[in-house]
């Protein structure tokens, strides 16, 4: 990632079998850039964030965790924009405006739904296949990408398999944000296999996430 340094942290919370998996992981240009202060998320009040949902059923866990994010946003006083693909909103990053970057939505068979995946190629196909220089991407002003997730598969099998639903996050649209960015992987691993008090407790736990606001070193 044009000779960045990347430094990954896990940390590992259990809910009964389930986990829930925080991934915080910073692209930065100095190892030691910021790295004691950043416990966990960094959303400055005065960002430009937007929060970008997909999934087809309104009464879904992922539409219960889309709002969970909004909440806490909205307790911290960040102004945000949700914007639902299956709704049919088209969410635009060009112009610069925004700063934080929020995905909220399932991964399936090892990726992203097939509406979050079209609209990501339809922004960044041209930055991703060489043709335009990544300085010119519209996500150049994004300084967080969060990716709030669900996997069937529990986190052992999800690392066997290469982890490709985060790798496609990492790998593809990070490279394209500002130099800088930091990426945030927010997972719940074995939903298939949960209680409702695990997922009640997830969804506690990512409106924390949202509701913490420290200010990046």
């Amino acid at each position: 990632m044009n000779g960045a340094t990347i430094i990954a942290t896990a940390l590992d919370v259990k809910f009964g079998n389930n986990k829930l998996f925080i991934l915080p992981i910073e692209s930065t240009r100095s190892p030691a850039s910021g790295r004691a202060a950043r416990y966990w998320s960094a959303i400055v009040a005065h960002v430009k964030t937007l929060v970008v949902h997909s999934h087809p059923l309104e009464e879904s866990y992922s539409a219960a965790l889309r709002d969970m994010v909004c909440e806490g946003l909205t307790a911290s006083d960040v102004d945000h924009t949700l914007e639902s693909l299956d709704h049919g909103d088209e969410p635009h990053l060009g112009g610069g405006s925004v700063e934080h970057l929020i995905a909220v939505c399932p991964t399936w068979w090892g990726g992203p739904p097939a509406i979050m995946l079209d609209w990501l190629q339809r922004q960044l196909a041209p930055f991703v296949d060489a043709h335009s220089p990544p300085a010119s991407s519209p996500l150049r002003s994004v300084r967080r990408l969060s990716v709030v997730t669900t996997h069937g598969s529990s986190l052992l099998i999800n690392r066997l398999q290469g982890q490709p639903g985060m790798q496609t996050w990492q790998r593809v649209v990070v490279p394209l944000c500002h130099p800088d960015a930091e990426f945030d992987w927010i997972s719940y691993y074995k939903i298939d296999r949960s209680t409702a008090e695990e997922r009640a407790a997830f969804l506690t736990k990512v409106r924390a996430t949202f509701t913490t606001v420290p200010v990046p070193a």
